[in-house]
């Protein structure tokens, strides 16, 4: 009952009904990372989304003369690693967890499984990108 009534205040979640944050919830794994840890690094294969359950974690890219530029910080309801569910390319940043972080994560294989049974969940995905580009934009 945890994980549905988190997943109401994530905002790709948040407008779904309670059928299919029951069913997400089911496939959700919890993953604990220690302050400092490394989540995943630039240019690993990503075939998993992150949900930041608790903590923050810092997201950057290494520049062409190897400086680190960061790209965000994120904490709870925050997404990251969508784009890995998506395409077969590698992780186009680093992800560092600032603070102990626990993430609810899924794979590929099951987010494409649920998308194939509640494709509502496309509309929210799409519209969470496009708000991002608009900021990106901005």
């Amino acid at each position: 009952m945890e994980k549905i009534i988190f997943l109401k205040k994530v905002p790709i979640f948040a407008e779904l009904n309670s059928e299919i944050l029951i069913a997400l919830s089911e496939i959700l794994n919890e993953e604990y990372y220690p302050a400092n840890s490394i989540i995943f690094k630039e240019n690993d294969i990503g075939d998993t989304l992150y949900i930041i359950f608790r903590g923050e974690v810092e997201i950057s890219k290494t520049t062409e003369d190897g400086e680190k530029k960061v790209l965000a910080h994120l904490g709870a309801t925050d997404i990251f690693g969508e784009m890995g569910v998506f395409d077969d390319k590698p992780r186009s940043a680093t992800v560092i967890a600032l603070k102990d972080t626990i993430t609810l994560t899924i794979n590929k294989a099951q987010f494409r499984d649920l998308i194939i049974e509640y494709p509502e969940i496309m509309f929210e995905m799409y519209r969470v990108a496009i708000e991002r580009l608009r900021r990106t934009n901005e």
